[in-house]
């Protein structure tokens, strides 16, 4: 059975041209309102990512509007059903997860009757086996439907670029690692192609290509459809003088841009960008 998320992302788009938020600022300031990324609020504007019931809300207590405005009678009715409330759901197993759909009942009380559980974290759902559930209030799981489609949606898309190849290829690999989407450019050129129909949450980005610096594509990153995307900027030639320390303060000072100098440590950058994107 399909859902109404098609249609509830109508009726946001609906409530926030009546509340006066222009069609290219309605992204972004849900984005604002839910704590997610750009990316994931353009694709719920689109109809193209479950809502959550609690994102519904959350949208619905915002603009002081009633939740059954957005709900919609019929998903309203499904997912009250008596046995449990849909939630968009990650289902851990092991060291891996999946995305999926969890209809979560009451909260355990004693030995738990179901096979998995539902555990709340902030504003996600967390679904374990129950034997491996941590030791934190936990709710019964009715129903699960795993989604093949969804596995990426919500993992931030970060782009890295630079000229040297091994430093793309291990940064992309341990961002990967970590539960980011990655994706490598080893040209500004092949960057700046794919700033056109990709939108990213984050770059890190080289300074010096051959004779080129990243001026121009910083640039185009902060006239993009994601203006606000954090920006690392990635040199080691200001010690051989080969990258002009004032252009790079520059571009530091007009475009909202953080340096780091190589070799820059994975784990570090990795630990910026997970401040920056909001992320735990």
């Amino acid at each position: 059975m399909e859902t109404d998320d098609a249609q509830i992302s109508a009726r946001v788009k609906e409530m926030m041209d009546a509340r006066g938020v222009g069609k290219r600022g309605q992204a972004k300031e849900l984005a604002r309102i839910l704590g997610i990324s750009y990316s994931a609020a353009t694709r719920k504007i689109k109809g193209q990512m479950p809502w959550k019931l609690e994102q519904i809300k959350e949208v619905a207590e915002h603009f002081q509007e009633p939740v059954a405005r957005l709900l919609g009678s019929a998903h309203a009715k499904e997912s009250m059903a008596a046995n449990g409330i849909r939630q968009d759901a990650t289902l851990v197993i092991a060291d891996r997860k999946f995305s999926c759909a969890a209809w979560v009942g009451s909260s355990v009380a004693g030995q738990p009757s179901t096979s998995y559980v539902g555990v709340k974290e902030g504003a996600k759902w967390l679904v374990y086996p129950t034997s491996d559930a941590p030791p934190v209030p936990a709710f019964h799981v009715e129903r699960i439907e795993l989604d093949g489609r969804s596995g990426e949606l919500e993992r931030p898309t970060i782009a890295v670029v630079d000229d040297a190849s091994d430093i793309v290829e291990s940064l992309c690999e341990y961002f990967n690692d970590k539960g980011l989407n990655a994706r490598p450019y080893s040209s500004l050129r092949d960057f700046e192609e794919a700033l056109n129909d990709m939108q990213f949450d984050g770059v890190v980005i080289d300074w010096l290509f051959d004779t080129e610096t990243a001026a121009t594509a910083i640039l185009k990153i902060r006239t993009s459809e994601n203006p606000d995307a954090p920006i690392f900027l990635l040199t080691g030639q200001l010690v051989t003088g080969k990258a002009d320390e004032h252009d790079i303060t520059t571009v530091i000072q007009q475009y909202d841009v953080t340096c780091l100098e190589k070799p820059v440590r994975p784990s570090i950058l990795l630990a910026e960008l997970a401040k920056r994107l909001g992320l735990r």
